[in-house]
């Protein structure tokens, strides 16, 4: 974590003071247990509680990417727009990584989450008048195959369709995968654009999806070998291309 209360009950933000010139004690602003400093090698300086027993907002370490990407989203957005990080507004009993103007609440997830504990979090964000943004480290990157978790995390808007935002730690970039379908072979495929981070204002770049444009398109690739590929699925009986083809047979047009 990247804030603390001192012994005068004031905020401590480490992407604001000089980490040297701390002293004295400092608490969660949580669960107000006793925090210390680490300051290593690796990552970058951050507080960490002595025991996370007593806390339940803080339930494992952060790592390095997370710790990092707060640190850049912060900056970034600090350019521009008024954010505070690891803000706990009393009426959510909940903290998002960073709170943008005072109701955009910014999570950014590098691990997995249960389903139940994602929904939980935006419904009550949105219950309370918030908009929130998920934007996905890369153990949550889109690969050929969407799993249930990540179907959780595609937003919609009718210029985009099905979209997606990640997030390159080690290439500085925020990516934004967008028209997201399955192609017949059940592989996913979609438009990707990068911006650098720092580029422009942030809050801009997270309503692209949302901004009037001309329509976008996906190249089309001609797959040879798909008639193949369905007669296999078909001489195995996939239970997905038996039902399209009854479907086909039904309209009299399988041969």
């Amino acid at each position: 974590m990247l804030t603390a209360i001192d012994e005068n009950k004031k905020i401590v933000n480490l992407l604001e003071i000089d980490v040297k010139k701390l002293t004295g004690k400092y608490f969660c602003p949580f669960c107000k247990s006793e925090l210390f400093i680490k300051n290593g090698e690796i990552k970058i300086p951050h507080f960490a509680h002595k025991s996370l027993k007593s806390c339940d907002l803080w339930t494992e370490n952060e790592s390095e990417q997370h710790l990092g990407l707060k640190k850049i989203f912060y900056q970034w957005f600090k350019k521009t727009d008024r954010v505070e990080i690891e803000r706990y507004p009393p009426e959510l009993n909940q903290r998002p990584d960073l709170l943008v103007n005072d109701k955009i609440a910014i999570e950014i997830q590098c691990s997995h989450l249960p389903i139940k504990r994602l929904k939980e979090r935006t419904e009550n964000y949105q219950s309370h008048g918030y908009v929130v943004i998920w934007l996905m480290g890369k153990d949550l990157w889109l690969k050929d195959q969407i799993t249930k978790l990540q179907r959780h995390l595609v937003y919609f808007s009718e210029n985009r369709g099905f979209y997606y935002w990640e997030l390159d730690f080690k290439a500085q970039k925020l990516r934004l995968k967008s028209l997201i379908h399955k192609d017949l072979r059940g592989k996913i495929i979609y438009l990707q654009e990068e911006i650098s981070f720092g580029q422009g204002r942030l809050i801009e770049c997270l309503r692209l999806p949302f901004l009037s444009q001309k329509l976008l398109t996906i190249p089309l690739i001609v797959d040879d070998k798909l008639p193949d590929f369905i007669r296999q699925q078909l001489y195995y009986c996939s239970p997905k291309w038996l039902k399209l083809q009854e479907k086909y047979y039904q309209r009299g047009e399988n041969c």
